[in-house]
Formats: structure tokens, C-alpha cells, sequence
């Protein structure tokens, strides 16, 4: 009953933005595998992302010739969620470069960034046009949204050749996601963070796939076996990257229990994973909902270290409200 209710909600609002209102299953139709949705799309027809579309019988969209999204600069130490344990202050000059990139393989009611949404996307930006903002002065690029997922071979071409560069030598490739996409093409994510000396942010958004289906419209499935995967294997350079697990505090959602239960699925792969705790804002469909009290959020903190983690923090104290009872 709570998943139909929430599965409403979900339609209603990709109605609202004229989004593709469920994960296309055309028969006969050709396969995206970008991601977790894997939509079966027949000709003309848009991805569930809304940006990858079946035109003269290939999937298109997404690629290096051109992606919707929004890029800017900012000194470090940038406002990253990361920033707690990437190692980049303030003494560190220089600058990064965020890719905020418009779509996501997820629906989640709760979005901060739902504002990518509207119908009215930017114009696409090429791979090209993109790296004519990197330059030496840039210390790490950070690709996230939204998610890359479902623009992920833009994202990719851009990484490579930025690491492929001399003159960028030392800029860091950095990634959050919600860790949906193809798993050989989050190896490939791996690889590039690992050689760059950057960071892979994996949000672990719920561990109960009945409440990760009811914030953010899909499975957890993928994200947790893709976690594990990157967690446990090394890359081409016997390396492993630098991986950060992180999780929204959504009031009545995600309790001190559902995060003691995604801290559990993290120290049996690595206790010294860090794990950073947001605090959740009321903002899109749940808007009517309180901040994360400091209270949630002590407990919850509490909690991932009882399960076992040493490094868990809390990454924007600032946004903590009062007690729920207040």
C-alpha cells in the first residue's frame, strides 16, 4: 500500500515536468544500458532520463558530441561533500570545476536539485567545449547532478582526455553518483579517480530496498552490488580509489536503525570507509517535512560507529535544525 501510494507520487510529479512517467519497456525496441533502468526504447522514444533517445535506429544522447548540463568554478576548498577527506584546503590555490549534469537514473521525492527537472534544458555542451575550462589553475573536476549516469560517455570522454593531457598533469578526477550506471563503466570511473588521485562518492541512499523504492522510484539492487564491487577490487594500477559512502537523513525514513544497517553492508567490506551523513532539507515532493535535527543526526552518527566504521562524519552540520518535537 505505501509503495503504491509513493509510486502515485512519483507519476505525478514526472507528469508535472512532462518526464517519461515510467521506465520505457517498448517491445522490439533497442536497450539503453547506460543504467540500472535499462530502458527498452522504440524509435523517437526518450529514456526514462529523458535525455538518451532511439533516432535512426541507434541511442542517442549523452555522448561527447554534446550533454545538458551546467558547469562552474569555485576556490578551494570547494563545497563538496568529499571535502572532509580529499585533502584539498584552503592552502591548496587553485580551483574546481563542478559538472552538474541534468538528469538523474533516479527519481528521488526529496531532491535537492529536482530544479534540472524543468523541461527547459540547456543547450548541450561538448566534450570540446567543456575542457576549454580546465586549465592548470584547476585542482580536481567533479562530475555529479542529477547523476552521470545517463550522460556517463561524456563524462568518461571528458575524464580521459583531461587526464590524458600534460598540461593538466595533477588535476583530480572526482565522481558523485548514485552508483546506478553499467558496473564496467563505474570501473572505468574507478580507475580514472585512482589514477588522478580523486574521489568516488557513492550515495547509499536507503539499505531496505522498499524504502529506497519509495524515496527514489527504483531498486537499490545495483547501487549495493556496484558498491561492493568497487569497494573489493582493485583497478588496473593495483590500486583502489579514493571511495567515500555518504546518505541523506530523510526524517521518518532514515533512522539511526536504516543507517545502522547500511553502516553494517560498509564494515564488512571496509571498516575505514568514510562515511559522511548529510542533513536532508525539506525541499521538492517532501517539502513539508523538518530538517534533520542535530539529535537524528548524533544518534544516526552514533549508530555508523557502533557498526563498526572509524572515519563517519557529518558533512553540513550547518543545515541541522531543532529537535522534531520542538
Amino acid at each position: 500500500m505505501a509503495l503504491e501510494a509513493s509510486a502515485s507520487r512519483h507519476v505525478y510529479y514526472r507528469r508535472a515536468f512532462g518526464l517519461p512517467e515510467s521506465t520505457p519497456r517498448t517491445q522490439a525496441g533497442l536497450r539503453c544500458s547506460l543504467c540500472v533502468r535499462e530502458c527498452m526504447l522504440g524509435q523517437g522514444e526518450r529514456g526514462f532520463c529523458n535525455v538518451r533517445t532511439h533516432l535512426d535506429g541507434q541511442i542517442q544522447g549523452g555522448d561527447g558530441s554534446g550533454a545538458f548540463l551546467q558547469s562552474f568554478h569555485e576556490p578551494l576548498p570547494a563545497d563538496c561533500v568529499s571535502r572532509s577527506v580529499c585533502g584539498l584546503t584552503q592552502e591548496d590555490e587553485g580551483i574546481q570545476m563542478g559538472v552538474f549534469y541534468e538528469s538523474c537514473s533516479f527519481d528521488c521525492l526529496y531532491c535537492p536539485n529536482w530544479h534540472f527537472k524543468r523541461a527547459e534544458q540547456s543547450q548541450p555542451v561538448s566534450a570540446d567545449s567543456l575542457l576549454k575550462g580546465v586549465d592548470p589553475s584547476t585542482r580536481c573536476v567533479r562530475f555529479y547532478g542529477g547523476d552521470p549516469a545517463p550522460q556517463i560517455p561524456h563524462a568518461l570522454e571528458t575524464a580521459r582526455r583531461i587526464l590524458e593531457e600534460q598540461s593538466l598533469a595533477g588535476v583530480r578526477i572526482c565522481w558523485e553518483t548514485n552508483a546506478s550506471v553499467d558496473p564496467e563503466l563505474l570501473d572505468e570511473m574507478a580507475e580514472l579517480s585512482c589514477q588522478t588521485g580523486g574521489v568516488l562518492r557513492i550515495d547509499l541512499k536507503a539499505y531496505d530496498d522498499h524504502i529506497h523504492r519509495a524515496l527514489c522510484g527504483v531498486s537499490n539492487e545495483r547501487t549495493l552490488r556496484n558498491f561492493e564491487r568497487v569497494c573489493s577490487r582493485r583497478t588496473e594500477s593495483g590500486k583502489r580509489p579514493t571511495i567515500v559512502a555518504s546518505t541523506p537523513l530523510v526524517p521518518g525514513y532514515i533512522d539511526p536503525y536504516e543507517v545502522d544497517q547500511i553502516a553494517r553492508f560498509i564494515a564488512k567490506i571496509d571498516r575505514a570507509i568514510p562515511y559522511i551523513l548529510l542533513a536532508s532539507i525539506p525541499d521538492f515532493a517532501m517539502s513539508d517535512l523538518p530538517s534533520t535535527s542535530e539529535q537524528h543526526a548524533w544518534q544516526a552518527e552514533q549508530a555508523a560507529r557502533a557498526a563498526g566504521l572509524s572515519q563517519v562524519y557529518v558533512g553540513n552540520r550547518h543545515a541541522l535544525g531543532p529537535s522534531y518535537l520542538e
